[in-house]
């Protein structure tokens, strides 16, 4: 038999390519991977090979020595597992310092999926250069990488995913109608920015019942489905979907922090097309919305906001936070600083009893309430950077899931909690120190500026804030941004900070309340 056909493919646009500001640095490190999970070992190495190193990797810490003695060149860094069978990653260090005699000492970096507090007291004053924990990004990874060599990455270069990408490998998609399927504010916000960054329209649904209802009467070229959700989660929305034959094509990809291979299955067997983990990695983002999203040329928004948050990452921030990945936190919002102070701001609000809700209702039993908290607190810190708090809590939540049957795991689910609640002030603690000094920063701008202020000039401004408003539009907070920066040494600054206060934490009630009684004190008429 003979067959011909013909076909039309769209340009392979995303390229695994080193990043330029550190390729020069990392080309060829010889890089010794020592994990027993073959899973772990194939993700380490298809992370580094893209940095351009030369990665071997061994399985265990007794053949990690045996590399190391055998080598003929040098290796420069290594990747050491903590937990392992046999010879433990603590154990092979000590080895590897005490009793190899190198003719060069390589970089160790050691990594972890366990609580990392026992970590770092078994590990302290040990010779190390470098400490994560998983589950490990490109990002992470490369900070780690650069801190060990003691290099730094430029801050304008790294920080957003879309440059990365290139913004032209996003052409063929900017433009395109996201519905966002995601009930936790933080969440919402970060994806938000990501995908408004790139040129993307985003809509918002809360639950599975709301996506439902949205996509049965608007038009959208792709969902982004949160899978643990109140009212209706993304599986059984995702079925409902599925059962109208107009959306049988709609690419729906789920998100979620469950990432475990039943995980998408499940997601798989419900309709959706592909698998998203949480935190989200820009890159694999902007990688899945390639590949499901059909090209064309579409209307763009107005605001370019790929272009507005390169300008805005030439004022990073640089203060160094405890218990915060900035690096990683900016990444996640597409490097833009102000909307990530706006987050650490909403998350210090929102989540500083959290730990003593959850121990409320474990004493009364309530698990459903505690496992919700625990996988918002889980969602959230890992989006803002908070690593070490992100993977504790990922523990709690399991030890909580089996609560109800375990009895004996009391102690286990005690000990995380005491430990979520440290790291969870650290987290706290950091994030008031920097919103004081910013804080800080703009009294000291507002004593040298004039407080003359023309209103006729700014009324457009304020009725496109009430409409915003009075609509639950978070834009509003551009135009309160813009307002600010007018405001500066006026007494009504503080009134406006306050409402965009309640406008980052979607009281638009308490926003619009406060809007009207500002109007009423500058005597501007929005009629």
């Amino acid at each position: 038999s003979s067959f011909s056909f013909t076909a039309v493919f769209g340009r392979q646009y995303i390229q695994k390519k080193p990043n330029p500001e550190v390729s020069l640095s990392l080309k060829g490190l010889r890089t010794l991977v020592v994990d027993d999970s073959e899973t772990s070992r194939q993700i380490f190495q298809e992370i580094l090979e893209s940095f351009s190193l030369d990665v071997s990797h061994a399985y265990s810490g007794g053949k990690a020595l045996d590399f190391l003695k055998l080598a003929k060149e040098p290796y420069d860094l290594i990747i050491m597992d903590w937990k392992m069978p046999g010879l433990t990653g603590i154990e092979t260090i000590q080895q590897i310092r005490e009793h190899l005699k190198l003719s060069y000492r390589p970089k160790i970096i050691m990594v972890t999926s366990y609580d990392s507090t026992e970590v770092r007291e078994q590990i302290e004053g040990m010779d190390l250069d470098g400490f994560l924990v998983k589950p490990i990004t490109s990002s992470t990874l490369l900070e780690g990488i650069m801190d060990a060599l003691g290099e730094t990455i430029d801050p304008r270069g790294d920080l957003s995913a879309a440059q990365t990408i290139g913004k032209d490998a996003l052409n063929p998609i900017r433009g395109a109608h996201i519905l966002l399927v995601e009930d936790i504010e933080i969440n919402q916000q970060v994806a938000r920015e990501l995908l408004e960054g790139v040129g993307l329209f985003v809509e918002i649904a809360e639950n599975g019942q709301e996506a439902v209802e949205k996509i049965l009467t608007n038009t959208y070229d792709a969902v982004l489905m949160d899978v643990q959700m109140p009212v209706m989660d993304g599986y059984e929305a995702t079925r409902k979907i599925r059962e109208n034959v107009r959306f049988k094509e709609l690419p729906i990809l789920a998100l979620t922090a469950n990432a475990m291979t039943r995980d998408q299955e499940e997601a798989q067997n419900a309709g959706m097309n592909a698998h998203i983990a949480k935190p989200i990695d820009p890159e694999q983002l902007f990688s899945t919305l390639l590949q499901w999203i059909k090209p064309g040329k579409r209307e763009l928004p107005e605001i370019d906001r790929f272009e507005q948050a390169k300008s805005i990452q030439l004022n990073p921030i640089t203060e160094q936070l405890p218990g915060i990945s900035v690096q990683l936190g900016l990444t996640r919002i597409g490097g833009n600083a102000k909307s990530y102070r706006r987050i650490l701001e909403k998350f210090r609000h929102n989540q500083e009893h959290t730990i003593d809700e959850i121990q409320s209702a474990l004493k009364t039993e309530d698990f459903d309430t505690a496992a919700r908290l625990v996988h918002n607190l889980k969602g959230v810190s890992g989006n803002i950077g908070a690593m070490e708090l992100h993977e504790v809590v990922k523990r709690l939540e399991t030890e909580i899931k089996n609560s109800s049957s375990h009895q004996n795991q009391a102690s286990d689910t005690a000990e995380l909690l005491n430990s979520s609640q440290v790291l969870l002030q650290q987290a706290i603690a950091s994030i008031d120190k920097l919103l004081e000094t910013s804080t800080e920063t703009q009294n000291d701008e507002q004593k040298n500026v004039s407080s003359s202020i023309n209103f006729n000039s700014i009324t457009p401004q304020f009725k496109e804030l009430l409409t915003l408003i009075e609509d639950h539009d978070p834009d509003a907070v551009e135009i309160l941004e813009s307002l600010t920066e007018t405001f500066i040494g006026n007494g009504a600054l503080t009134q406006l900070k306050k409402i965009e206060t309640s406008v980052g934490q979607y009281q638009f009630k308490d926003a619009l309340t406060q809007l009207k009684q500002l109007l009423t004190e500058l005597n501007i008429s929005m009629t």
